[in-house]
């Protein structure tokens, strides 16, 4: 990904635009109520021009943080299932 991808604000806005089409489930209320709070939820925009610049720097480096996670989240192998066919513990009749 891009370094200027990874810093910026539009991230925020792709979420909103997910969250239009996705359902709340109530363990996530509390989460819900936090994106809030930084402009973020069903339908919402940030606008970056209109951000406090201590907010825009705050929300860059939130950003930039998930950016980081998603390149370690990438750079783990994930287990694969293995079909009856190629496992071991499979015994055919």
């Amino acid at each position: 990904m891009p370094e200027e991808q990874k810093m910026s604000l539009e991230f925020f806005n792709l979420l909103n635009l997910v969250l239009r089409y996705t359902p709340t489930v109530p363990s996530e209320k509390g989460l819900v109520v936090r994106f809030a709070m930084i402009g973020v939820g069903p339908g919402r925009a940030i606008d970056e021009s209109a951000l406090a610049p201590e907010r825009n720097s705050a929300l860059q480096q939130e950003v930039a943080m998930l950016g980081a996670t998603m390149e370690r989240w990438k750079s783990v192998s994930m287990p694969r299932k293995s079909s009856p066919a190629t496992c071991s513990a499979h015994v055919s009749s």
